[in-house]
Order: structure tokens, then sequence, then C-alpha cells
């Protein structure tokens, strides 16, 4: 049985739909909190995180693509011509 379906089940009855809704709004709260600690604790060592590095990931791919570029056309330009033979 898959989860999704377990869940369905469950809230099929709305005293269980009910019990559940403040528990799950919690954990999501509790989830938050924990990520804005886990953030400030990182920077506080100096150490990136997730956030931190997606400008730099962008940057990074952005070069690697221009440097398939560069590496296409000096192939073409160093491959020997065949109506010059």
């Amino acid at each position: 049985m898959k989860i999704s379906d377990l869940l369905s089940w469950w809230m099929q009855n709305s005293g269980r739909a009910r019990a559940v809704g403040p528990v799950l709004g919690a954990m999501q709260k509790g989830q938050a909190r924990w990520k804005r600690c886990q953030v400030g604790a990182l920077h506080a060592v100096a150490l990136p995180v997730k956030e931190d590095l997606k400008p730099l990931n962008k940057q990074l791919a952005g070069l690697k693509r221009r440097l398939r570029d560069l590496d296409e056309k000096l192939e073409a330009f160093l491959s020997p011509n065949p109506i010059d033979s």
C-alpha cells in the first residue's frame, strides 16, 4: 500500500483529519525552524548552504557551456580541411 493511499484512507474520517491537521502544521513549523537554525549555524562557522551556492553553480554552468563551444570551434579550426589536400 502506498503512503498516499494510506493518507487518503486516513483522511476520509473527518475526526481523524481534524486531529492530524494541527500535527502536520506543527511539524511544518518545526521543520522550517530547524532549517533556519541550521542555516544560521552554518553561516556562523563560515560554511555555505545550498542557497549560497546557486549563483556560483549557474556561473559554472555558463563557463562549461562556453568551454564546450570554444572546444568545438578549436576542433573545427584544427581539423584538416579535405578541400586543401
